[in-house]
């Protein structure tokens, strides 16, 4: 994951396009013509109106454009139809009103809880209508002409990948309700396709990224614009992947932190988050699956790994892993009769060192047994993801060099 996030890390980023509209005011400085980010206005606490000391002040603009209410917002893509303007013009702040005409893009502060087919999310949409709305909401303004530039944009930050980022480089997702500030949202990466390592690749993702933005906020068949979100997230976090050129393993450990781990660091009230559960059969399988992928690149095309689950029970399980001759297709079995106990005590054989009396001590812990390998594991569900069966796999591989540096005759296959 540190890889991860330094591979990204070392692009452009927002910050390197995108002006601040509070910095140039108070430079004086002109945001026409410019990408510019600034938030909408705040409105004025009615109750403290007749206090001379209350700033407040009217703006014509609020008080004449439809109103986006941050209930109302849609990802990827935003009109006008159906909003109405806000009460008044009366504002404690007016906010970046260059911001609330033109091409833009909106981006709220707050991050959508993943409760949804769709999971946790960062979200914007791309708007050309005017609109305003209130402080939460950021707005990116878009010069002529990069239309299309911003409408990747937009596709971006609604992918998994971007939610990733912010959760490691965003220090309020310790927090109640999680999100992500002016300055954070700067940081995300938004490199050009040539400033990646497969320009054609990440081109062709930014065009259709960019087509997918284009096609909800212009649909020329009204059946593209009911497309259900879910999908269309889906499609957008694969092509994120690909405009970014992350590998499979990369993959799998943006998919398991955002489906996982985020929902266990806000978990609900009365909720126990699926992290902290026991492993299921498909849990297992897919963990099985990920560490024999991982490891195959290792062997040599005339052999083949069996996996199949020795013993469980409520604390522990046993995965064994057994090198056969000859290709082989992936195959999972568990054991009906799992007494953990007398597994162990059969490792223990073909240990040769004293080990602790109590084996939940040594999680993770390794057993190499002729041409097989167990594996012994807590049951917890989140020893089982597919992100932890490619840091299984690692370790693996680096106990079978060591094994195979100390001179060992069972390691010619590696």
């Amino acid at each position: 994951e540190a890889r991860l996030f330094n591979y990204l890390a070392q692009f452009p980023r927002l910050d390197d396009l995108v002006a601040e509209f509070g910095t140039l005011s108070r430079g004086k400085e002109s945001p026409r013509g410019r990408w510019v980010v600034g938030q909408g206005f705040k409105p004025a606490n009615v109750d403290l109106l007749q206090r001379p000391a209350y700033d407040h002040e009217h703006s014509v603009v609020v008080a004449a454009t439809p109103y986006l209410p941050i209930g109302e917002f849609h990802v990827l893509a935003r009109t006008s139809d159906g909003l109405k303007p806000w009460r008044d013009g009366v504002v404690h702040r007016r906010g970046f009103e260059a911001g609330f005409k033109g091409p833009r893009l909106l981006v709220p502060q707050g991050v959508a809880a993943g409760t949804g087919r769709g999971g946790s999310r960062l979200r914007a949409a791309f708007v050309e209508d005017p609109l305003t709305f209130q402080h939460i909401i950021q707005a990116i303004a878009v010069p002529p002409g990069d239309e299309r530039r911003g409408m990747l944009l937009a596709a971006l930050l609604n992918s998994r990948l971007m939610l990733w980022f912010a959760f490691h480089g965003t220090s309020s997702f310790g927090a109640d309700r999680p999100k992500v500030q002016q300055a954070e949202l700067l940081r995300l990466p938004f490199p050009a396709p040539d400033d990646l390592p497969d320009p054609d690749q990440s081109g062709a993702a930014a065009d259709a990224l960019a087509a997918l933005v284009e096609k909800q906020l212009r649909p020329s068949d009204p059946a593209s614009a009911r497309r259900p979100e879910h999908e269309l997230l889906k499609e957008i976090d694969g092509l994120a992947y690909d405009f970014f050129c992350l590998s499979d393993e990369e993959k799998i450990l943006v998919e398991d932190t955002v489906e996982h781990v985020i929902p266990a660091v806000q978990p609900g009230r009365g909720r126990s988050p699926a992290i902290w559960r026991s492993s299921t059969l498909g849990d297992r399988r897919e963990y099985a699956r990920t560490l024999v992928g991982s490891l195959a690149d290792w062997f040599e095309g005339d052999c083949s790994i069996g996996t199949r689950l020795v013993a469980r029970n409520d604390d522990l399980a046993i995965l064994r892993l057994s090198l056969r001759d000859g290709p082989g297709a992936f195959d999972y079995a568990e054991d009906d009769d799992q007494h953990v106990a007398a597994a162990l005590s059969r490792l223990a054989e073909h240990v040769d060192q004293p080990l602790s009396d109590n084996f939940q001590t040594l999680p993770d812990f390794r057993v190499f047994a002729g041409r097989d390998l167990f594996l012994v594991k807590p049951s917890g569900k989140r020893f089982w993801l597919r992100s932890a069966a490619l840091a299984d796999a690692n370790a693996i591989v680096v106990d079978l060099h060591m094994w195979s540096n100390s001179g060992n005759d069972h390691t010619d296959r590696l």
